[in-house]
């Protein structure tokens, strides 16, 4: 069944972005610690290409079709150069397998983006790991350094 997925996004062009598409990324260089759980800057940038993608062509995955809006009714501060950037936001999630979300159970992580002009923006992460109430988010951070750094 996972193999028919993939093939169908690459059938369908989903796995390419419209040549005039652009992904403005700006995750930290060392991923993104969620809950106990430490993405790495390469399973991020997959989720948030990916994401973006099936944003841009109006495709949604799973139960509760990803990606979707994200309300922020936690009022997480998405901020870029210290300034708050404003959505509307979309959420996708981000697998601690290291896979691409296809449907099925989402886990807790998601990333956050907004499409802008012709393309889309990296917001953020969060998770529902830690959140009060368990069904709302709490922002991931960036990972601790590593001994000796």
């Amino acid at each position: 069944m996972l193999y028919y997925l993939f093939t169908l996004f690459f059938a369908l062009g989903v796995a390419a972005a419209p040549a005039n598409f652009v992904l403005e990324q700006r995750q930290p260089a060392d991923g993104i610690q969620c809950g106990d759980t430490i993405h790495s800057q390469r399973n991020l940038d997959r989720a948030f290409s990916f994401g973006c993608c099936l944003d841009a062509r109006g495709l949604q995955l799973g139960a509760n079709k990803y990606p979707h809006n994200f309300a922020n009714h936690e009022n997480l501060d998405f901020l870029e150069d210290d300034q708050p950037v404003e959505g509307p936001y979309r959420e996708f999630p981000v697998l601690r397998s290291g896979q691409l979300y296809t449907g099925g159970a989402p886990g807790p992580d998601r990333v956050v983006f907004k499409q802008t002009n012709g393309g889309c923006q990296y917001i953020g992460a969060m998770t529902h790991t830690g959140a009060v109430p368990r069904n709302a988010f709490v922002l991931c951070v960036p990972p601790p350094p590593l001994f000796g750094a």
